[in-house]
């Protein structure tokens, strides 16, 4: 059997795919076919199970849907995995400062205490609250309009009137190659 190209058997393969399709790093699966299999596989056979790079453009289907599927539901679903759970990162933080202040390491301390303070107060999410502050109205585009005017009416024109909005119209309507008419 030739060790740097190895057949591998379908459970090994599957695990390959698995693994990238996790986001693993090729390097990173490698170490673990050898720790879980006992196979040493180069990182560039590990790049041709995964269908998103170019060595992997010619994956068997059968492996591309498994690749699919397992990258779907790795996105989708993330509670199996601890750390993303604000309690566990939590508990891993209050035991980190136990041990930090048993050690009198004061620092390290206030470092962790900053960091259980940011994930209490929300630093790490998309979410964002405004305080104080009116919830904005639908997003809008003011579109002006810049013809110039005619010299006839010049005079008649004032400033007020040279440079009134046309509309306001929802940004994913605002024409861009078309001019509006004044608004009556």
């Amino acid at each position: 059997m030739n060790t740097r190209h190895p057949r591998l058997t379908n459970d090994q393969k599957h695990y390959i795919v698995q693994s990238l399709a996790q986001f693993e790093s090729p390097s990173t699966v490698v170490a673990a076919v050898k720790a879980n299999f006992g196979v040493v596989v180069g990182r560039q056979n590990v790049e041709a199970y995964d269908p998103t790079k170019r060595a992997g453009r010619s994956l068997a289907p059968r492996w591309r849907d498994l690749f699919e599927r397992t990258r779907e539901a790795c996105r989708r679903d993330f509670s199996d995995i601890g750390i993303a759970h604000l309690s566990v990162r939590l508990r891993a933080l209050d035991r980190m400062g136990h041990r930090a202040e048993e050690r009198g390491d004061y620092r390290l301390v206030l470092d962790i205490l900053r960091q259980a303070a940011m994930e209490v107060g929300g630093m790490f999410s998309n979410r964002r609250e405004f305080v104080g502050v009116p919830a904005p109205v639908a997003s809008a585009a003011v579109i002006y309009d810049t013809r110039p005017i005619p010299a006839a009416s010049a005079e008649a024109a004032t400033a007020e009137t040279k440079a009134q909005p046309l509309r306001l119209v929802p940004k994913t309507q605002a024409p861009t190659h078309t001019p509006l008419e004044r608004a009556a």
